[in-house]
């Protein structure tokens, strides 16, 4: 199977999906947890993160990834991918922020107008 064979070569195959916010990234997300086996949803949303104190503020400075402190994020990532074939990241940042690039197998970018 396809999702062993995932599993035996590399602990777990890592999506990203990004978009604005109210892009559809969680729409998006339930439907490949529904779809792909051993699937796992992490949610940007659901974390206490540390960032900015004024989103309109760090949005009219450039919007910087790294402006937030995503080690949460990681942490789970790194416990989690040696349980689970798919890790489905719900996250705006998509390659953006460093903590997280290298671990980003396929990224799914949905543009709205």
């Amino acid at each position: 199977m396809k999702s062993e064979t995932l599993i035996k070569e590399k602990d777990s195959f890592i999506i990203a999906i990004a978009a604005v916010s109210g892009g559809g990234k969680t729409e998006i997300t339930k439907a490949l947890v529904n779809q792909l086996p051993h699937a796992v949803a992490l949610h940007f949303d659901e974390f206490a993160l540390a960032g900015p104190s004024s989103i309109i503020q760090w949005i009219e400075k450039g919007a910087d990834p790294h402006a937030w402190d995503i080690t949460p994020i990681v942490e789970v990532v790194q416990r989690f991918k040696q349980n689970y074939a798919y890790i489905i990241l719900d996250f705006p940042f998509s390659y953006l922020h460093q903590a997280l690039a290298s671990e980003i197998d396929f990224l799914f970018h949905r543009y709205t107008a």
